[in-house]
Parts: C-alpha cells; structure tokens; sequence
C-alpha cells in the first residue's frame, strides 16, 4: 500500500485494459483469417499474492484467466493463445520496481520457450527457475504462499 495509487491504476489499465482491448482486436482479425497466435505474458506471481507488489501479482493473475479462457474460445477457430509465465527476466522491470533479480533469465530464452510451446499448450513457464519456483509452492495452501513471501521481506 505503500504505492502511489495513480501508479497502480496505470499499472491496471497496461495490464489488463489494454491487454483486454489489444487481444479483442486480434483476436478478431485471426478469427476472421481461421489462424494465429497470442502470447500473454503473465509471471509466476500469478499464482500467488505478493506483498508489496499486491496489484502487479493480481494482474498477472488477470492475465493467466483470460489467457486461459480466451484459449479455449478461440482454439477451435484456428487461433492459439498461450500465458507465458516466467520469473525474473533481465527486461529493466527490476530496476523500475527497485529490486534486485538474481538468477534472471534473458528475453530471448523466455521467447524461445514460449513460442516453442505455442500451439501445444496454454501456459508455459519458461526457464528451470520459474519451475523450481512453482514447485516450491506447488503443495502449499494458498495462505501459505502469501506467508512465505512475506516471510522473505
């Protein structure tokens, strides 16, 4: 909450309006040519709340249901979807969040992985990190994913 709160609503509306807008308009023009691809890129805050970044984690989980659902909607209209959902990525979203990523993966490996799995499945989670990572959560209660984050601050 420590946020300013124009921020966060700019935050919302890249995250989710515009993601919401930019798709329905693809999305139509693949439809209307029976084949296509999108790509959403969520993270693995997605499935977890965050403290500290509470609305970057709830629009990523935004963006992993609407990827999911938009999917099977289209899928059978020639047009694959998929949320990408990786860990740290050295994209310069570390320094605007003022964190530190150690371990983060490059844009051409998270693209690679992506787009290699586009076609095959609806969500993809790049790297060894990003699935060390959701294992680690993978049998916690989801308070209990909330508390290991807020454990590590």
């Amino acid at each position: 909450m420590d946020a300013r709160l124009d921020e966060e609503l700019r935050m919302i509306d890249v995250n989710c309006r515009a993601v919401a807008a930019l798709s329905h308009a693809f999305g139509r023009r693949f439809v209307d040519r029976k084949r296509g691809g999108m790509v959403l890129m969520s993270s693995l805050v997605a499935f977890q709340g965050v403290p500290r970044a509470a609305n970057y984690a709830a629009t990523k989980a935004y963006m992993q249901s609407f990827a999911g659902a938009v999917r099977l909607e289209l899928k059978p209209r020639g047009v694959d979807v998929i949320a990408s959902a990786p860990g740290p990525i050295r994209s310069g979203f570390a320094t605007r969040a003022s964190m530190t990523m150690g371990l983060a993966q490059t844009p051409r490996d998270v693209a690679g992985a992506t787009l290699a799995a586009l076609g095959r499945r609806g969500i993809v989670r790049p790297g060894w990190l990003s699935k060390f990572l959701e294992a680690s959560l993978m049998f916690l209660p989801r308070w209990g994913a909330y508390a290991r984050w807020a454990s590590s601050w």
